[in-house]
């Protein structure tokens, strides 16, 4: 952010997020500390931000979570992590793949963190409340809620990785199962297949190291 074309791209995507925070005066020490970071005038990005907070279009109301929706540990573990310590969750988010949050009830809201990894730390949390949607927003307080996370951001990370290798290895499985079965499968295909599950399998193992 050394140039001054790129303060002004910076300084765009964060009059995008402050115009997010409902609160005025949570907006104006945004904006204080926003300006000493890109090196402007605090009043100046003050007024700014106002402009684009009275523009913001507001969102449609989204349907309660169910609280039936369950979490896994390692979700749990992350949004917890994100509400109590912002730069340790978003230093662990940065390890995790889009992938790997396929199939999570919590898929959104770890992909909307991840997308925030720009924004001060300090805000994330009171962003991510802001910006999501009710039923995510549930889940979100839920988790945060819990006096401890069930397990440590890193472990989390790695829980997750596991899923997605299992959910893989089992993908698998049932196309080698279908070949099998349908009588008109090729040696090569087959081959191809279990030599795919065979470092899965692999990559599971040393997951689990």
């Amino acid at each position: 952010m050394q140039s001054a074309e790129g303060r002004r791209a910076f300084l765009n995507e964060m009059l995008a997020v402050a115009a997010t925070i409902p609160d005025a005066a949570d907006r104006d020490q945004f904006a204080d500390r926003l300006a000493h970071k890109a090196r402007v005038t605090e009043s100046v990005l003050r007024d700014e931000i106002r402009k684009a907070a009275a523009g913001r279009k507001k969102e449609a109301p989204a349907l309660t979570v169910r609280t039936s929706t369950r979490l896994l540990p390692a979700e749990t573990g992350l949004l917890w992590t994100l509400d109590h310590h912002p730069v340790e969750g978003l230093a662990a988010l940065a390890q995790v793949e889009p992938p790997d949050l396929e199939g999570l009830a919590s898929g959104a809201i770890l992909g909307l963190a991840a997308s925030l990894a720009d924004v001060p730390p300090d805000f994330l949390p009171g962003l991510l409340r802001e910006r999501l949607g009710e039923a995510d927003r549930a889940l979100f307080e839920r988790a945060a809620a819990a006096g401890a996370p069930p397990a440590a951001a890193a472990d989390c990370v790695n829980a997750l990785r596991r899923i997605r290798v299992e959910r893989d290895r089992a993908a698998v499985q049932d196309e080698i199962d279908r070949l099998e079965d349908g009588g008109g499968a090729t040696n090569e295909a087959l081959a191809t297949l279990w030599a795919r599950k065979k470092a899965l399998l692999q990559r599971l193992q040393e997951l689990k190291a």
